[in-house]
């Protein structure tokens, strides 16, 4: 029976410890053959092809994880251009929303001016007829009062008068007492 030593240690490398050992006890038993240095040979390689090959299963176990977290990367990086390419196709709406929403903005601003001069206005005319209204209150308390005054007034006119016309009697008595 023919046996690869090579494909049964890379299948299993636990082999190795076996193989070795196997070796080990049968070199005493034939000590004039080829054996000896067959197996002086073999020890050092045999832990040389079991070291490189438990790297190897490091680096494919690191390669596999490399490959799975670079294949995740790609599927992100997809993912991302898919959302950059959906984002490149809403800008232009966006910017045309918001160029309406600043339009919209603008009407309002300016209806917002109009409507305070429109207030301002109104608060202005209210102010004036307030004060008319006060005017008015005071026009009418001093009315109350012009019948009063007027009838003091004439009633000091008429005193006045009657001291004029008795002050012009006197006088005229003086004046045609003096006859010369």
């Amino acid at each position: 029976m023919e046996v690869n030593l090579f494909e049964v240690i890379e299948h299993d490398d636990s082999i190795i410890a076996e193989v070795t050992d196997l070796i080990r006890r049968v070199t005493p038993l034939l000590p004039g053959s080829k054996i000896p240095e067959f197996s002086r040979a073999l020890a050092p390689l045999m832990e040389s092809v079991g070291e490189s090959f438990q790297q190897k299963r490091m680096v494919l176990a690191k390669l596999e994880e490399d490959t799975l977290r670079y294949d995740q990367f790609l599927d992100e990086v997809a993912a991302f251009k898919a959302k950059l390419e959906v984002f490149r196709q809403e800008i232009p709406l966006n910017q045309r929303k918001v160029a309406e929403f600043d339009s919209a903005i603008a009407k309002y601003q300016a209806e917002i001016l109009n409507l305070e001069t429109q207030k301002n206005e109104l608060l202005s005319q209210d102010n004036l007829m307030k004060q008319e209204a006060q005017v008015a209150i005071q026009k009418a308390k001093e009315s109350k009062l012009s019948p009063q005054k007027i009838a003091s007034l004439a009633e000091e006119d008429k005193a006045f008068d009657e001291k004029l016309s008795d002050c012009k009697n006197q006088m005229t008595k003086l004046i045609s007492t003096l006859v010369i």
